[in-house]
């Protein structure tokens, strides 16, 4: 089955870092599902929270995937072709915060089956604007691939049975996958 990467239903607005436009690469670099080969500045993000609330996966208002040295363990050994990784800049306030990172997931695949979804498009353009019901072609993820982007709706992150699982069994917090 395929999953995607989501923010908890019930996460708390007060701990969603807020990303500070202009502070380094452009966040929408990150969305393009490919292997980033420019200099890359990951642009900062400042939380208003207590240290001891962020999570293994940091939600912001940029939509980066900011997560903890454990996620990036699990992603090595289950699906490092998937990945790339860079340190994040994570803020408390003016104090950096360190062992986070911004992954990019390096692949976007055409995952969709147009004809059975049911969704708006942006007027005007093909575009996908949202989702009524959403069908895949597949039930795996092609190619051995574990994490992905959706080709034709790219801020929908998905991953495979087994990453779903390796998250529950290390109980990582801050993400849920629907």
């Amino acid at each position: 089955m395929l999953w995607i990467w989501s923010v908890p239903e019930d996460f708390p607005n007060k701990r969603i870092g807020e990303y500070v436009k202009g502070s380094g690469t452009d966040r929408f670099i990150f969305r393009e599902g490919r292997e980033l080969t420019e200099q890359i500045v990951p642009p900062k993000i400042v939380f208003e929270c207590l240290e001891k609330h962020l999570n293994d996966v940091l939600p912001n208002s940029g939509l980066l995937l900011i997560v903890s040295k454990k996620i990036v363990d699990i992603l090595a050994g289950i699906c490092p072709q998937d990945i790339q990784v860079f340190e994040a800049n994570v803020y408390i306030g003016e104090k950096k915060i360190p062992d986070y990172y911004l992954l990019n997931i390096v692949n976007a695949v055409e995952v969709l089956d147009k004809s059975k979804s049911e969704y708006t498009t942006i007027k005007g353009t093909d575009a996908i604007l949202n989702f009524k019901k959403i069908v895949y072609k597949f039930d795996v993820l092609p190619n051995n691939h574990h994490i992905v982007r959706n080709l034709d709706y790219k801020s929908h992150v998905l991953v495979s049975d087994v990453l779903k699982e390796g998250f529950e069994r290390n109980n990582i917090k801050g993400v849920q996958f629907t």
